[in-house]
């Protein structure tokens, strides 16, 4: 592996983009194709300028977006739907898409006002990236084949699902899969049988947290708030513009969606776009959570919290002091999982892979020693 050093002052979305359209023009159709496109965007950058995106792409929202910062954020998310098309476009041209399985999904929640220099939203979830609230973890994705149904999941997922899922979609036989979590989700997607019933977010021993999710219930402990690593707030709460507007609605996007060029390739394939149907999938998909008129509070710091997280997905009320049964059991499966979890990964200093000895850039420097 070497570093592009060509490509500096490329927008790195672009970058991605034309190398993955490359792959699928090259590739042999007679062979499966696994292509995996980890973009950058719209993550923040170097600490100067945090937000970057090409200045067509920002400027499509000059008239809509007031903040500068929000402004920016839309632009960099923006080229990456941008391309997500091309990509989509690039498979129908290859005569690949009718054949294809196409994921897209995060690997966590976004970072709002300022949080990570980003101005993403969660909104109406609580808590933001890198914590286990809902905002933190719980992420939008779709998945998408001719051979699927189209429908809104409310089904429990996690991410170590997609290795199964994907192997058994591509003909695999899961118990070839041994020691693993993850369990394939290829039956719920085509028949909506729930597979999974729980899952652990995360026991970790540095940050001090941990949380568990069993059927609708979740408890969190710990540390929510990364004080104890230095963060300047707390980021427990909630933030984020809603992204709504008073005179708009996300039923208006309908058409540039259909319009799109992802849109397009898939409606020269044959898929057929109903303008109802899509409305009722954008309802579906939508989380919304009433606010009480009077929230019990949740301090993780001290004492463990338990949410209904079906009825209460925006982690408003604390039950725990409602349901000490269900926060028992839940704490005793913590307890129970921890029994096999690995020591954390010594993190270790490498003074001698600063960017000032290879050129100002990070790099896999100890495969040039």
């Amino acid at each position: 592996m070497e570093v592009d050093y060509e490509g500096f002052g490329s927008y790195t979305t672009e970058i991605y983009t034309e190398e993955a359209i490359r792959l699928i023009q090259n590739h042999p159709t007679e062979y499966p194709l696994f292509l995996m496109i980890n973009h950058i965007a719209p993550h923040s950058a170097n600490e100067y300028q945090p937000l970057q995106a090409p200045e067509e792409n920002v400027n499509k929202f000059i008239n809509s977006i007031e903040f500068i910062p929000r402004r920016q954020y839309a632009g960099m998310v923006d080229a990456l739907d941008e391309s997500v098309g091309k990509v989509i476009e690039a498979l129908e041209l290859a005569e690949m898409l009718d054949n294809s399985i196409i994921v897209f999904t995060s690997d966590n929640g976004g970072s709002p006002e300022g949080h990570g220099d980003n101005y993403g939203s969660n909104y109406p979830l609580r808590g933001v990236k890198n914590s286990l609230w809902e905002g933190g973890t719980r992420v939008a994705g779709f998945i998408w084949s001719k051979s699927l149904p189209q429908r809104v999941s409310m089904d429990l997922m996690h991410v170590q699902d997609w290795l199964p899922t994907l192997y058994e979609a591509a003909g695999g036989c899961i118990p070839n899969l041994l020691g693993i979590d993850g369990v394939s989700q290829w039956k719920t997607f085509h028949e909506g049988v729930p597979v999974r019933a729980e899952f652990l977010y995360n026991i970790d021993d540095i940050y001090n947290n941990s949380a568990f999710r069993a059927g609708p219930w979740k408890v969190l402990q710990g540390n929510a708030t990364n004080l104890d690593l230095g963060a300047k707030f707390h980021w427990d709460l909630w933030y984020g513009p809603s992204g709504r507007s008073k005179n708009t609605s996300v039923h208006d996007l309908i058409p540039a969606i259909i319009d799109s060029a992802a849109g397009r390739a898939l409606s020269r394939t044959g898929v057929n776009f109903n303008v109802t149907e899509l409305k009722i999938r954008q309802s579906e998909a939508d989380v919304k959570c009433e606010k009480p008129v009077k929230c019990i509070n949740c301090d993780p710091y001290n004492c463990p919290c338990l949410f209904n997280i079906i009825k209460d997905p925006c982690e408003y009320n604390n039950l725990a002091s409602e349901e000490p049964n269900i926060l028992r059991h839940l704490l005793s499966l913590i307890k129970y999982m921890n029994r096999t979890a690995l020591s954390p990964i010594r993190r270790y200093n490498y003074p001698e892979a600063a960017p000032q000895f290879w050129s100002n850039t990070w790099t896999n420097w100890k495969d040039f020693i």
